[in-house]
């Protein structure tokens, strides 16, 4: 279909603004998860609603662009009100991937296990220690998103069939996310601000 990409494991396009708009978005994550506390929240939080408007959108029949957008522009308006919860889903979703790709290393059957463990410990520990896991899992939010979006693009736009990368070449694939990861996550703690971010939220 023109000027559309296809998500990894989905069978439905995604717009191309769409694309472009999550590597924007990853970037912003992946670099100023803590510094534009506020901003990465709201966009989490379109992102999770947008998730699960276009779950309800396929559930009632409807045209999914409208349940991504409804629901995203829902709960990206309540992400002030709910930002304790949103930071707790947040570094949970984060904290669950990272456990359960670590555990898939040794079984996929695992990847549940870890990720079910990991989306509890980190999503507590995040109301504890919120400045390191928050730019921890914005970190790990950011790499992925980033990383998707620019394989997608990259595959429709430049090369063809480059999206099976991440399957035919895992390891490698995950390493260079966990290198993007580091980066992202050295450079938030040297330009981000001791400061507490979520001081304006209350």
């Amino acid at each position: 279909m023109p000027g559309t990409v296809h998500i990894p494991g989905m069978g439905q396009p995604l717009p191309l603004w769409l694309a472009v708009s999550g590597a924007i978005a990853g970037i912003v994550w992946l670099f100023l998860g803590w510094k534009a506390f506020r901003p990465t929240l709201v966009i989490f939080a379109f992102a999770a609603g947008g998730f699960l408007g276009a779950l309800v959108a396929d559930w009632a029949g409807l045209e999914k662009g409208w349940g991504v957008v409804g629901g995203g522009s829902l709960l990206a308006l309540l992400a002030q009100p709910l930002w304790r919860v949103l930071v707790f889903l947040q570094c949970g979703l984060a904290g669950g991937i990272l456990a359960g790709e670590t555990l898939a290393f040794f079984g996929h059957d695992l990847f549940p296990w870890g990720l079910a463990a990991g989306f509890v410990i980190s999503g507590v520990l995040s109301q504890m220690f919120m400045r390191h896991i928050v730019i921890g899992a914005t970190s790990v939010l950011g790499a992925g998103t980033l990383s998707v979006c620019l394989l997608e693009l990259l595959d429709r736009l430049v090369i063809g069939g480059i999206r099976s990368y991440p399957y035919r070449h895992r390891p490698l694939w995950l390493l260079c996310q966990a290198l993007m990861v580091l980066v992202g996550f050295l450079f938030q703690l040297r330009y981000s601000s001791h400061r507490q971010e979520t001081e304006n939220l209350h």
